[in-house]
């Protein structure tokens, strides 16, 4: 180290004089963070891109704000190089203890592969009192020892100088890796000791060992990390400071026509990617559920996202839009980190917020949608509507916001979060200041927050209004964004729209006359085959009602019969609206569709801020509903069944003209106007009771609806009830204590009460009562299902009012996740099962079930360990189910399950003993037949097979195979006869030549196989043997039949002619399933259409046929849905032939196999055609 001397200046007589300090510390900081999880594009610009307490490493103008800093960066790469002057790793411990003359400190170090220890010393004051303070010095050692090994001295260390400060520094020690035994480190001892006299009149010095850093010498690169390491002397830093960093952060998969530069696409894109620094929302998304490493690639593989719609989107958001402030910028943007652990749902609901979007699951994808200029695709009018019904809906008026605060992060201030503050004049006029407040994701730009907050405002002003119908399976044609128009002649005022008669290219025959004004310039709008739709101006000379029209440019094909169709005028359109929902109807077939209104004139809004016009969707006057009057306020008292009383207010009106229905709004609220939210309710009368009334002052509007759905001005009123609903003090201190399981509500007990009233639900008056007029101030309440539940309770007086405001606590219960790695392994005469432990820290036990499934199972253990034993059992197939509770009794939402076969020990060889050739062969053959005592293949077969069965506790079949391929000896120079072209008998003069084998004689394959002839497996749903009878495997009978039966595949099987059938009706198959099956073909003489198989749902409409047609010489499976599925095969008799199927979410496959021959499979898309409720064999006709 470096000691400051300063010069003795010139002295008079005896005065004093003190040395200045010498002695100084120079502390120093090294420290690595960690700033991503994979390679990222790293420091945006060196230094200047590095903060010290929100204070640049480096300013603009190339200056440091900081000296002797040293920064290395690694950028996350699987290969990255070690970090220089990184490479160890330190872990310090504090020691913290005074050394004396005498008493040496001693310290242990029990880290085993530590390589070397930095020890610290401290010296609060080093000084000699001679006139004056004068320099000194004071001495002391280290000594180390390995596990027993003697202490080892490391030298006398001896510090000089003054100082009246504490002075610090450290001392580094290579440790010893072996003792004189030549054992590895168990553990070091570190003795410091002191030297020199302890402290006197004239000589102050004292010593202090602070910390010993362990050091291991261990080279790290942190591969896929991306890290930036620092090193600096605290000559200008008080303290440690908080460090940030810009950067480029991850790559990312983008299209690979993108070029980052220019922010272009460039030609048609061919589906495949490359690596980049993107900030695009859609490629961050396509990252998050494909990257096996930080997303979701581990449960989506990348063909499941859909990748057009995304690319779609993507160049949506790097559009360049003006920023409010005279530049251009890309319109959708995220700069952010993710730095906490949080559910993959709402991450993506956060990103895909950020270009007004949403993800749904829909054919096996993940889909999306954006908000965003778009064209209609379907056409909806009465005509293809359920009951040609429309049902609308309101956003109430507490819902609609005339302010937007958009919360955002400014560069400008560091990246810390600021509110942008966007209004609407005009609804502020009409509401007042009416406040939203919005969070945007990753946003760093001021021109996207004010963009965002216009789209808040106008959404909830213009968008809010549901429209709601349902419809059948041939307009189910839409997805969650598309964009629709509806023409509803309730709403319009006039019917423009049904279902075409007739049409040709340049004309068409509505479905009724149609009465559209000649000055209007009126429109057709027909859907086309392809589901999209065209727009023609009709030529139209007066406004007389027709049903035929007329337009000059020809259609591009005939549409559909009875296709859809709307007429618009220029001030009378169809509504316009956007899907949001889809949804499963009531009855079978039927799906229920969600859309809001959609104007896409809004985007010059929100980007530029124009005005824009609404569209005139209706003829009708919005505002002819009459404002009702003559509001009149009274209190009731109603008395339950129990004695309670509770007051209510009781409303009545005078309607006015076009009122339908009423609309009540309602709230308590304080002097100062502030309130809870607002309840509102709709009725069909001119009258409605508030119920369970508070003491308070009401604020009260009533609306009248049209039938259009319409609103009135408001009726207004305050009224206060505090007189006439007396009431006991409200409840303090109302908590909830979860136990193992059950729930424990206490709180403190009210003066005058004489009971209290329990309620779980959303709010008290959409609740449900657990207790009434309960004395007590504890109760126990069971609740072992997760989710968010809201408790309520009021005091109960001798009246029986209840307390003027409901005291509410909110209790969440999560389930706890599924166990995971449950596993089953035999020890002995006991099964082990074990599992992972769940890391929730409230688990109260495991419950373990045995049974097909856990709803169908039988309990057998509850264990509070991660493992647990019982005895093997019975053998047999065993299928063992788990789930862990938490408290209060909440399971995990699904069930883990682990199967396994439990087998006893059997004699492990089994020798038969046949006698087949003594007995003429008796069994079952296979292409094979009898030569004197021989059994040998038939003259056109390359396999055969013969067949025993045997009765080993089973009934298991012995397969004997044999095949060969074999040539013909030529008798002569033009002999060209092959094995294939011979067509006579063995005993015929044609076969009597010489034969060999092609190859060897190694070439002829003989198997020997013994098949368990097994009953239904877990994963099977039925199977049928007919072998003798019709029984199934799962021991329904043939609910009719008309049997004979034959030699089959193994024994006797069922032959099917025009005199024989079987029908069952089976359990439900599912919509996805897979079967096969073996059958010998048979001359069907006369008949060219042989029904093999037919499997149908319960009535009938959906089904799948296999048959064969003789003519054609097709085998066939015909399916409901008319995606059908042939073969050419030419039959030949006595073959065996085996027939495979399968149907799954969205494809069928059909296919066939001949015995010793060929193989054929087939797919195509297709979707199932429901539960399979009937099976039948036999017909020909």
């Amino acid at each position: 180290m470096t000691n400051y001397v300063a010069g003795a200046g010139g002295s008079k007589g005896n005065k004093q004089s003190n040395d200045e300090n010498t002695l100084f510390s120079i502390a120093s900081l090294q420290v690595l963070d960690l700033i991503s999880e994979g390679q990222i594009g790293g420091l945006v610009d060196g230094a200047k891109s590095i903060y010290f307490d929100d204070v640049p490493l480096q300013n603009q103008s190339g200056s440091f704000n900081y000296d002797n800093v040293y920064v290395k960066e690694a950028r996350g790469t699987p290969f990255q190089d070690t970090m220089q002057g990184f490479e160890s790793t330190v872990i310090p411990v504090e020691v913290g203890a005074e050394v004396k003359h005498d008493y040496p400190v001693v310290r242990s170090i029990t880290e085993t592969n530590i390589d070397k220890v930095r020890c610290g010393i401290s010296i609060p004051y080093l000084y000699r009192v001679d006139n004056g303070l004068k320099k000194t010095s004071i001495e002391f050692k280290f000594e180390i020892a390995i596990n027993n090994d003697d202490f080892v001295d490391y030298g006398t260390k001896k510090v000089e100088g003054k100082t009246s400060s504490q002075y610090q520094r450290s001392y580094t020690f290579e440790l010893p890796q072996k003792d004189s035994k030549g054992k590895a480190p168990e553990r070091w001892l570190i003795r410091l000791t002191k030297l020199s006299p302890e402290a006197d009149d004239d000589y102050v010095a004292a010593l202090s060992f602070t910390t010993m850093f362990l050091i291991s010498e261990t080279k790290l690169n942190y591969p896929n990390s991306a890290i930036i390491g620092i090193s600096a002397t605290a000559e200008n830093l008080s303290n440690i400071p908080a460090r940030s960093y810009i950067v480029d952060g991850l790559y990312l998969q983008v299209p690979s026509n993108y070029d980052k530069a220019s922010n272009t696409y460039t030609g048609v894109w061919d589906g495949t990617f490359k690596l980049e620094v993107s900030d695009n929302p859609a490629w961050i998304l396509y990252g998050l559920l494909t990257n096996p490493r930080w997303g979701l690639g581990q449960f989506i593989k990348p063909e499941q996202v859909n990748k057009a719609k995304l690319y779609e989107i993507g160049r949506y958001c790097d559009e360049l839009v003006d920023d409010g402030f005279g530049k251009k910028e890309k319109r959708f943007s995220i700069n952010t980190q993710v730095t906490e652990r949080s559910e993959a749902y709402e991450l993506i609901n956060s990103i895909t917020a950020v270009f007004r979007g949403m993800t749904y699951w829909a054919m096996g994808q993940a889909n999306f949608t954006c908000d965003k200029p778009t064209e209609p695709s379907v056409l909806f009018t009465q005509a293809n509507v359920v009951n040609g019904e429309f049902r609308y809906t309101g956003s109430s008026r507490a819902e609609r916001h005339s302010v937007a605060l958009i919360t955002w992060n400014d560069p400008d201030q560091n990246y810390k979060q600021v509110v942008e503050y966007v209004e609407d004049r005009d609804l502020i006029e009409k509401w007042g200041v009416r406040e939203s407040e919005l969070t945007l994701f990753g946003c760093t730009s001021r021109g996207q927050a004010i963009r965002a907050g216009r789209w808040v405002l106008y959404t909830e002003q213009y968008e809010s209004d549901m429209i709601s119908f349902t419809v059948g399976l041939d307009s189910a044609l839409v997805l969650p964004g598309d964009i629709i128009k509806i023409h509803d002649p309730y709403h319009a005022g006039r019917r423009l729209g049904g279902r075409l008669k007739s049409c040709t290219l340049t004309s068409a025959t509505l479905d009724a006359e149609t009465a559209f004004k000649a000055e209007a310039n009126p429109k057709i709008s027909i859907r086309m085959p392809d589901n999209s739709f065209v727009t023609r101006t009709l030529k139209v000379s007066d406004s007389e009602a027709r049903a035929e029209v007329f337009w000059d440019e020809p259609l591009p094909s005939l549409p559909v019969d009875y296709a859809i169709w709307i007429i618009e005028e220029e001030n009378l359109v169809p509504q316009i609206a956007r899907v949001v929902n889809i949804s499963q109807g009531e009855e079978k077939g039927t799906f229920n569709i969600d859309c809001i209104t959609y104007n896409k004139g809004k985007y010059d809004l929100i980007e530029k801020g124009w005005e824009i016009s609404l569209p005139n969707t209706s003829e009708i006057d919005p505002y002819d509903v009459g404002k009702p009057t003559n509001l009149n306020i009274s209190i009731s008292i109603s008395k339950s069944a129990t004695g309670l009383k509770t007051g209510n207010l009781e409303l009545s009106w005078t309607p006015a003209q076009n009122n339908s229905s009423w609309i009540v709004e309602y709230r308590i609220e304080d002097k100062d106007g502030n309130g809870e939210a607002w309840t509102s309710v709709e009725t069909k009368s001119p009258y409605y009771t508030i119920p369970n009334a508070q003491n308070g002052l009401y604020h009260i509007y009533v609306y009248a609806k049209g039938v259009l759905g319409t609103l009135s001005d408001p009726l207004e009123t305050f009224y206060d009830s505090e007189d006439g609903l007396p009431s006991p003090d409200d409840i303090q201190d109302f908590t909830i204590i979860k136990r193992s399981t059950y729930l424990e509500l206490n709180w403190t007990a009210v003066e005058g009460a004489l009971g209290y009233e329990i309620r779980v639900g959303d709010s008290w008056d959409a609740s449900e009562t657990i207790i009434t007029n309960f004395a007590g101030t504890s109760f126990i309440h069971d609740q072992d299902k997760a989710g968010t539940y809201y408790y309520h309770i009021r005091a109960i007086n001798a009246d029986g009012s209840l307390s003027k405001h409901v005291t509410t606590t909110k209790l969440v219960l999560e389930a706890p996740i599924t166990p995971v790695n449950f596993q089953v392994v035999r020890s002995n005469e006991r099964l082990e099962l074990k599992w992972d432990s769940n890391p929730e820290p409230d688990i109260t036990f495991y419950e373990i079930r045995e049974g097909v499934n856990w709803s169908a199972s039988t309990l057998l253990v509850q264990v509070k360990v991660n493992h647990c034993t019982i005895p093997v059992g019975a053998e047999t197939r065993r299928k063992f189910w788990i789930k862990a509770v938490c408290m209060p009794g909440i399971y995990s939402e699904s069930a883990d399950w682990v199967e396994i076969g439990v087998v006893n020990d059997k004699d492990k060889n089994i020798v038969l003993e046949m006698h087949e050739r003594s007995l003429g062969f008796p069994n079952h053959r296979v292409y094979m037949h009898n030569e004197g005592d021989d059994l040998v293949m038939d003259d056109d077969r390359r396999r055969c097979e013969y067949i025993i069965p045997v009765d080993l506790y089973q009934t298991h079949y012995a397969h004997n195979s044999f095949s060969a391929t074999v040539a013909s000896v030529a008798s002569s120079r033009d002999d060209t006869t092959t094995w294939d072209d011979l067509t006579c008998d063995f005993t015929a003069p044609g076969a009597e030549r010489s034969w060999s084998l092609e190859g060897d004689q190694n070439d002829v394959e003989s198997f020997k196989q013994i098949a368990l002839a097994y009953g239904l497996s877990s994963s099977d749903y039925e199977g049928i043997a007919l072998e003798g009878n019709t029984n199934t495997l799962s021991g329904y009978k043939a609910t009719s039949a008309q049997e004979h039966y034959d030699l089959g595949r193994y024994s006797s099987g069922f032959l099917t002619n025009p005199l024989t059938y079987a029908n069952w009706q089976l359990v439900d198959i599912p919509e996805q399933f897979r079967f096969s099956f073996w059958f010998k073909a048979q001359n069907q003489g006369r008949y060219i259409w042989a029904e093999i198989l037919q499997l149908t749902t319960e009535d009938g409409k959906g089904f799948y046929k296999f048959y064969y047609n003789t003519e054609e010489k097709t085998l066939n499976v015909e399916c409901s849905d008319g995606k059908n599925l042939s073969f050419v095969v030419d039959m030949t008799p006595d073959d065996y032939y085996c027939i495979a199927f399968h149907q799954t979410p969205t494809e069928r496959g059909f296919g066939y196999g001949i015995l010793g021959k060929q193989t054929n499979f087939f797919t195509v898309a297709a979707t199932p055609q429901g539960v399979m409720k009937k099976l039948s064999v036999g017909r020909s006709s």
